[in-house]
């Protein structure tokens, strides 16, 4: 996972806005919802409702469990 895709997904620890994501990362609108379909049709995010014209987006449970478990994996080794 690059840098700014780590960046994002530590920022989706909750639910976060499209708008959010912008501003706490410092990205353009454009930037900010390629990188969120790219990481979506990678599996890590999906959008979690729509409310108007907001997505609210969110990190994928799969990838949840599986960074979980990396993490876990990653403590325990030498």
């Amino acid at each position: 996972m690059e840098l700014r895709q780590e960046r994002l997904y530590d920022a989706l620890a909750r639910p976060r806005t499209q708008a959010e994501l912008r501003d706490l990362l410092g990205m353009s609108n454009s930037g900010i919802l390629s990188l969120l379909r790219r990481m979506q049709r990678e599996g890590l995010v999906s959008p979690a409702e729509r409310i108007c014209h907001t997505r609210i987006w969110e990190r994928s449970r799969q990838s949840a469990a599986a960074t979980c478990a990396g993490r876990a994996q990653a403590s325990i080794s030498p």
